[in-house]
């Protein structure tokens, strides 16, 4: 057997060095993971392709790369190193440039955004040095993703304007007067790049609460993307046409727009922004108050997000959840929910950190390369001074002899210049270094003394949601009053997470004398937040003792027994503490056919007949330190009959103090009495939202934040007697 002819050797020779070069080249970047007989393999393989087979053979792999990208980010990283070798060997900048991107998007969907930033520069230094345009606007859109997603927006919108400027200069410029790698692009492609830059700057303008602006963006990027039905840019405008009316209040145009972005997702089988778009979906289910559409949605998004290790969107997708059971009163399933949020959350922020520590030494790494480029290039300009110095000595010296003791006078100080050059460099890089070390163990005391400040926050946080959750739990009992009273609302909302206002209610069965009493109460308790929490758990304990330990059924008396109680727990005549609460009680007898009210402090809005009354409670608070006359003073009694349908509403002063409006004043009591009349013979549901709409738009009016606990509580007690009015 014959061995290789001598031309046979040289190809071989030329193959391995060939190999061996670009092999180089790629691992001192420390990206390549393919072993050298692999690449001797494809060169083998490829090593008779004609450049029009070369350019449809990475045409090819790029798009399989770009398809693989969306399920296994992994996977696609040796495709794309095989792509992006011959792209070099080539000499196919163009294809180079967007393996690179590529490559980038697959590190930063495995969490090394670092790699995937410097990707980023290598793309454009490619586009740069080949002046592709088109490239080089591509490069800024995923700059602008890369700063959008460090919340950093202003170099977000900076990247992608500059993209859009690019992108519809290619457009307008004429043919002849372009590049010849910009030339050979369709008006599909570069029309289709800008309406990605578009739907990218509508994002950024949404997140920045510019609403108009962003939909001026993302209608444009629809207008573009329809034109070509390209389905991904599509689903990705639906959903943030979507978020835009869902932060605009404008719900159902943002449910089918989500709606219509999900089953595109679906189709194309891109799960990570299926996660995202279900969530968003689960949320506007859930503010139209339809609970089993919002939690069927919450339950996809978590999964899709377990499938594709989207920690964030499964802690949103946990946190919905046990917002949902909660509202629902599931408190079992709500805490359930919440155990597994804070768990994954604990994760995520771990997660994020490390994220922040790989991208801040991304920019440190990049910077100190930055700092090596300059000091090289003034030591190069510092030795070819001098090199020009000592030619010019040489060349006088040869002339003029006389001189040559000057001119070595002239080299001996530039020598001693180019020392002292040369010191002062070596100076300024110790500097350089010094205030290095300094601002990082700036920045490492700064990011401890954060993550301590963040970890208390967190544990005050997390422990005032389950002191809340406790509360809740409490107070459910009370929302059994819809189970005797259907006709009936309660509009509940805390200043803080939990809150000093509380409701009440409890019926007593009577069967000796055949007969039940119900009764139902609203309080206000010193103070708000945790201090007044309490305060109203204290109260709701001891009215279940005076009633249904005690067997105190007369309404002033309960509340007297309750002003005692609350005394001695807090021990007010040697303490002097000032704490109470403000309370409207009410008792509805079933065989007498009346309703007994007693208040203190506090009064109740009665409406009969289309006739309304404010009966007035007793000057005197429950608790708190009073003066010698007030507290002389007894809790009164106040007797209605119940001939005909009665609204009773009983309230805390937190919706009638709240400052809004455009004259930024309170809402005052008599304005929502006259809400309460003008709207008492409609649903209770609808008497709930029109008290709740009607606080938040004067809030808004007035860009005011909520001062204190709301509690207001609406009863209808059906007609029971046709008896006379009786009041006493």
């Amino acid at each position: 057997m014959k061995g290789p002819s001598a031309m046979g050797r040289k190809n071989i020779i030329f193959t391995l060095f060939s190999v061996f070069l670009t092999f180089v080249s790629l691992q001192s970047k420390g990206q390549y993971a393919l072993t050298t007989d692999e690449l001797i393999q494809l060169e083998e393989k490829f090593v008779q392709f004609e450049d029009t087979d070369r350019e449809a053979y990475l045409d090819s792999l790029e798009q399989s790369i770009q398809l693989k990208l969306m399920h296994s980010p992994q996977g696609v990283i040796k495709d794309a190193e095989i792509a992006l070798y011959f792209a070099i060997k080539w000499s196919k900048p163009h294809f180079e440039g967007q393996i690179y991107l590529l490559l980038s998007s697959a590190y930063e969907r495995l969490g090394k955004y670092a790699k995937g930033h410097e990707y980023k520069f290598d793309a454009l230094r490619v586009y740069r040095d080949s002046d592709y345009q088109f490239g080089i606007a591509l490069v800024y859109n995923n700059m602008g993703v890369t700063y959008a997603r460090q919340k950093d927006y202003e170099k977000a919108l900076v990247n992608y304007k500059l993209g859009i400027e690019i992108q519809q200069q290619i457009i307008d410029t004429p043919y002849d007067d372009l590049g010849p790698r910009d030339q050979a692009l369709t008006l599909r492609k570069k029309e289709l790049a800008l309406a990605d830059l578009y739907l990218n700057m509508g994002e950024i303008l949404l997140e920045t609460g510019s609403l108009e602006e962003a939909l001026e963006y993302e209608m444009k990027a629809l207008t573009l993307s329809s034109k070509y039905n390209e389905e991904i840019n599509l689903a990705y405008v639906y959903g943030i046409l979507g978020r835009i009316h869902q932060e605009g209040e404008k719900l159902a145009l943002a449910k089918t727009y989500i709606t219509g972005a999900v089953r595109i997702f679906e189709k194309l089988g891109d799960i990570l922004p299926l996660a995202q778009y279900t969530l968003y979906l689960s949320e506007i289910y859930f503010a139209q108050g339809q609970l089993m559409h919002a939690k069927k949605y919450a339950k996809i998004s978590l999964e899709h997000a377990r499938d594709m290790g989207g920690i964030q969107w499964e802690v949103n997708a946990l946190k919905l959840l046990s917002d949902l059971y909660e509202h629902e009163g599931d408190y079992e399933q709500s805490l359930m929910w919440y155990h597994e949020y804070s768990t994954m959350k604990d994760s995520l922020i771990s997660l994020e950190r490390l994220e922040v520590m790989s991208e801040l030494q991304a920019v440190y790494d990049i910077e100190s390369k930055q700092r090596e480029i300059g000091l090289l290039k003034e030591r190069e300009a510092l030795l070819e001074k001098n090199k020009s110095s000592q030619q010019l000595v040489i060349f006088i010296g040869g002339i003029l002899l006389i001189l040559i003791s000057f001119s070595a006078i002239s080299l001996y100080q530039s020598r001693k210049t180019t020392k002292r050059a040369f010191k002062q460099i070596q100076q300024k890089s110790e500097e350089i270094k010094e205030q290095r070390d300094e601002i990082l163990q700036q920045q490492v005391s700064i990011n401890e003394q954060n993550e301590l400040l963040r970890d208390q926050k967190r544990n005050i946080t997390d422990s005032i949601a389950y002191a809340q959750r406790i509360q809740a739990a409490i107070l459910y009992s009370a929302n059994k009053i819809k189970n005797y009273f259907a006709d009936s609302f309660i509009l509940y909302k805390p200043k803080d997470i939990v809150s000093g206002d509380f409701y009440y209610y409890q019926n007593i069965k009577l069967p000796e004398e055949d007969n039940t009493l119900h009764f139902f109460a609203a309080a206000d308790c010193t103070g708000h937040g945790v201090p007044g929490a309490f305060m109203s758990l204290i109260g709701y304990e001891l009215f279940n003792k005076v009633i249904i330990e005690q067997q105190e059924y007369v309404p002033s008396k309960i509340l007297g027994h309750v002003h005692e109680e609350v005394k001695y727990l807090l021990n007010q005549e040697d303490t002097h503490l000032n704490d109470g609460m403000e309370v409207a009680l009410c008792c509805v007898n079933e065989k007498e056919n009346t309703i007994t009210f007693s208040g203190a402090r506090s009064s109740i809005y009665v409406i009969q007949n289309n006739k309304d009354r404010l009966f007035k409670g007793t000057k005197k608070s429950i608790g708190a330190c009073m003066t010698e006359l007030e507290e002389l003073r007894e809790f009164e009694d106040i007797s209605l009959q119940l001939f005909t349908d009665t609204y009773v509403y009983m309230f805390s002063d937190g919706y009638q103090d709240q400052f809004g409006g455009l004259k930024n004043e309170k809402f005052k009591r008599k304005k929502m009495c006259k809400i309460i009349a003008e709207n008492h013979d409609k649903p209770f549901n609808r008497q709930y939202e029109l008290l709740n709409s009607t606080l938040n738009r004067w809030m808004r009016e007035g860009d005011e934040e909520q001062v204190d606990d709301i509690l207001v509580m609406g009863v209808k007690i059906p007609t029971m007697d046709k008896d006379a009015d009786q009041t006493s």
